[in-house]
């Protein structure tokens, strides 16, 4: 691996393997990039895929073309990716546009803004209590273990323990063991499927 990379105020690096990865400004990456840390503060754009071995950190505004796939991820601020996201555990705050897979062990949303495709994980927990009455999280597919929403829509979800917690569109959740709704969900058709 090449030596880590700091950068402060406005540039570019080009993709590489490098030990560790700190952008702090405004930061172009160009080709796909693989470290050990990856960390960004401010506005973050990668034209490849983002690999590292240990932690991914984002806060700001960070939009990546490719894919993105760490141990620990987390992300605060407004954050945009093409393709796939994954990791073992996944922290999302804010505005998030994922416009590929979600695959991980456990993952936590907390946005009203938010445009996901699929979610394949263990445990998901997705709550927006800011936007309330108006929900704005979106996703197509969740398939986990555990599941734990509120304040979003969604298509499908695949699980074994479901629990709807308040203001939810659901239009389908096929479930293996329990289910929980609140009042203020609807969900259009719940039906239990063998383990």
């Amino acid at each position: 691996m090449n030596r880590n990379v700091k950068i402060t105020g406005i540039s570019k690096i080009t993709g590489g393997e490098y030990e560790n990865c700190s952008l702090n400004g405004v930061c172009t990456i160009l080709g796909d990039i693989i470290v050990n840390q990856f960390h960004s503060n401010g506005t973050t754009k990668s034209d490849g895929n983002v690999f590292a071995y240990e932690e991914i950190s984002v806060n700001g505004n960070s939009k990546f073309h490719g894919s993105v796939k760490g141990k620990n991820i987390n992300s605060l601020g407004k954050i945009t990716i093409d393709n796939d996201l994954d990791g073992e555990r996944i922290s999302l705050t804010g505005i998030i546009r994922i416009g590929g897979r979600v695959n991980c062990d456990y993952l936590s949303i907390k946005s009203g803004k938010t445009i996901i495709a699929d979610i394949y994980a263990k445990k998901v927990i997705i709550d927006d209590s800011v936007t309330s009455f108006n929900p704005k999280i979106n996703i197509k597919s969740i398939d986990a273990s555990y599941v734990d929403i509120n304040y979003a829509d969604v298509d499908i979800i695949k699980g074994d323990e479901v629990v709807i917690g308040k203001h939810c569109n659901i239009k389908i959740i096929e479930y293996t063991k329990s289910i929980q709704v609140h009042s203020s969900s609807f969900v259009g058709e719940a039906r239990k499927v063998g383990e």
